[in-house]
C-alpha cells in the first residue's frame, strides 16, 4: 500500500500509518521511498527502524555530516541562512544504529513517465538554439530560499547582450519547448539541490548550469563537473564568466550537453534501473 508521509509527521501518526500498512500486508518487508527534495534524512530515526530498505534519490557524499546539528534543517538552509544572516533554529536528525545497511541510492527524476521513455527512444536533440540563457526562476518562498533565488535572479538580470528567457507562470509543454531552443539552462537550487529542471534541460539538449553539486551523490549522475554540467560557485562570483564562455563556445556546449543526454539515454536503454532497484524486490 503506497503512502507518502508529509515533510514531517508526528510519532503517533506514523505508528498508525505503519500499523495500517502491516495489517493489510502481514509479513511483508516494508520499503520506504524518500521523496523529499533536500539531502537530509529527517525521518531516518523514525522510519529507519521500521523498514527493511530506505530508498533515497540523493545523498550527501560525506555521510559524517548526517546526524550533526544543522543551522536550520537542511544543508542549503544552513548555508544560505548563515550567508544572509537569517535567524534559524539548530536542528539535528539522528541516524539510528544499522541505518546505513538499509540505505539504497535510487534513481532521481529520470524515471518520470514523460522522461524515461523519451530518453530510451530518443537521440540528442539537434535544434536551432536562438535563446542564449533559459532562466525562469521563482523567487517567492521561505526567507533563505527567497534570498538565494533573489540573488540568482539578480545575477541573470545583470547579464547584458544576451537573449534570455525569464519570468514564471508558463505551462510545462511551453517550458520544454523553450529549453529545446536554449543554449544554456540555469537551474539553481530549489528547496533541495536536485531539481526537475536539471533533467528537463538534459532531455531537451540545453547545457545545465548550476551551483556546484560536488557534495551530492546521485545515480545516474548528471553532475560531473565539466563533463555533464557546468558548476558555478554558490556565491555566483563566476556566473557571468561561465555564461559568457558557454554562449560563445559552441563545441563545448555540444560536448557537455550531449554527454549528459547520452548518460541518461544509456541508463534508460539498459537494465540499470532493474539492477539498481533489485534490492527492493529482494
Amino acid at each position: 500500500m503506497p503512502s507518502r508521509p508529509q515533510f514531517d509527521i508526528k510519532d503517533a501518526d506514523l505508528a498508525r500509518l505503519i500499523d495500517a500498512i502491516r495489517a493489510r500486508n502481514p509479513g511483508a518487508r516494508l520499503v520506504y521511498l524518500d521523496w523529499f527534495a533536500p539531502t537530509d534524512l529527517r525521518l531516518a530515526h523514525k522510519v529507519g527502524p521500521e523498514v527493511g530498505l530506505y530508498v533515497t534519490k540523493h545523498l550527501l557524499r560525506d555521510r559524517a555530516r548526517y546526524g550533526a546539528p544543522v543551522h536550520g534543517d537542511t544543508t542549503l538552509m544552513e548555508h544560505y541562512g548563515r550567508r544572509f544572516g537569517l535567524d534559524h533554529e539548530t536542528t539535528a536528525f539522528p541516524i539510528p544504529r544499522g541505518f546505513w545497511d538499509k540505505v539504497l541510492l535510487g534513481p532521481s527524476f529520470v524515471t518520470a513517465d514523460f522522461m524515461l521513455p523519451a530518453f530510451a527512444r530518443g537521440s540528442f536533440p539537434e535544434n536551432a538554439r536562438p535563446i542564449d540563457l533559459h532562466a525562469r526562476l521563482a523567487t517567492d518562498g521561505s526567507p533563505w530560499y527567497a534570498a538565494m533565488r533573489g540573488e540568482c535572479a539578480a545575477a541573470v538580470a545583470d547579464l547584458t547582450g544576451l537573449r534570455k528567457v525569464t519570468g514564471t507562470g508558463i505551462g510545462h509543454a511551453r517550458f520544454l519547448a523553450e529549453l529545446a531552443r536554449s543554449k544554456v539552462c540555469f537551474s539553481p537550487f530549489g528547496y533541495g539541490e536536485v531539481c526537475w529542471r536539471d533533467f528537463e534541460a538534459v532531455l531537451m539538449g540545453a547545457v545545465l548550469l548550476k551551483q556546484d553539486m560536488g557534495h551530492v551523490a546521485t545515480d545516474p549522475d548528471i553532475f560531473e563537473a565539466g563533463v555533464t554540467y557546468v558548476p558555478v560557485r554558490w556565491d555566483l562570483a563566476d556566473f557571468a564568466d561561465k555564461v559568457s564562455w558557454l554562449v560563445a563556445d559552441a563545441p563545448a556546449r555540444e560536448r557537455i550537453a550531449r554527454a549528459a543526454f547520452e548518460r541518461l539515454a544509456d541508463y534508460a536503454r539498459s537494465e540499470r534501473f532493474v539492477e539498481q532497484m533489485a534490492p527492493v524486490a529482494g
